[in-house]
């Protein structure tokens, strides 16, 4: 059972670890990540806490601080769902939409998405602009896929049981990822 229970703490806190590295990368801090598996058959819950406090002085920090929510967002669906050379387009499509179990972060994405083109006027570029997030935040995630595999496994190793909270604080995570760019 514990080897089950670190596999789905591992595939959750990929995809928590994918949206503190896109906040981490493009500006952001934060508290860190928190995972609770509540049944390895059934419900589970991963955080990332990011501080929002972002100073916005013109349209063009406005714009950043969006796209970097937007890439935040996505960074968590395509970190689960990388297979170390491809991503899982059908798991993307599954749960990254409506009713999926990113569903939460889908709903944000297209709300921030429709501001982050009449901000940047680019209304009538929708489609395209969720190209580019989701482009780039690939990108970012494939680049940095070792990073993100080396922190998930440190939390899910810190899985015991079922209804555990699990926290990594954003120091060692800062610390884990300064560590990992030095050694690329």
């Amino acid at each position: 059972m514990l080897g089950s229970l670190r596999d789905v703490v591992f595939d959750v806190a990929k995809h928590e670890v994918g949206h503190w590295l896109a906040w981490h990368c493009y500006g952001g801090s934060s508290s860190g990540i928190e995972v609770k598996i509540l049944s390895i058959k059934g419900r589970h819950t991963g955080a990332f806490i990011p501080d929002m406090e972002w100073e916005v002085s013109t349209l063009d920090d406005a714009c950043n601080y969006v796209k970097a929510r937007l890439l935040c967002l996505h960074a968590g669906i395509y970190a689960q769902s990388f297979l170390g050379d491809i991503y899982d387009a059908e798991r993307i499509g599954r749960e990254f939409n409506h009713l999926g179990a990113a569903a939460s972060d889908f709903h944000r994405s297209v709300e921030l998405a429709w501001a982050y083109c009449n901000l940047a006027g680019r209304s009538e570029q929708y489609s395209a602009v969720c190209s580019e997030i989701d482009q780039e935040a690939a990108s970012l995630v494939a680049e940095n896929f070792g990073f993100i595999k080396h922190a998930a496994k440190a939390i899910s190793d810190m899985a015991a049981y079922e209804g555990q909270l699990i926290k990594l604080p954003d120091y060692e995570l800062q610390s884990m990822y300064e560590k990992f760019k030095h050694q690329r």
